[in-house]
């Protein structure tokens, strides 16, 4: 697995849900991981990103991504992921 794009598939998805309205992730927390395969030169990329709660409900959403790569012989892994607060209440 070329680490440096894997890295960089991996901020693009965590940028693209970061994006999201704080309520679309809300929804998206228990539903199944967003999965996708990006070409490498290595071999197919599997990219995995999932959406849950930091610690507890109404809180912070935790986006997590997960980037496998190809080796069937030895793992070959990277895991990053953000914080997304509730917007702030105006009063």
């Amino acid at each position: 697995m070329d680490r440096i794009q894997a890295y960089s598939v991996l901020a693009q998805e965590l940028e693209r849900f970061r994006r999201l309205p704080y309520e679309e992730l809300v929804r998206r927390i228990d539903s199944p991981t967003t999965e996708k395969t990006v070409r490498d030169e290595a071999g197919p990329l599997v990219i995995e990103v999932r959406v849950e709660w930091a610690d507890a409900k109404e809180g912070p959403v935790r986006i997590r991504a997960i980037a496998d790569g190809p080796s069937w012989w030895r793992l070959e892994r990277l895991e990053e992921s953000i914080l997304v607060s509730p917007p702030a209440v105006e009063e």
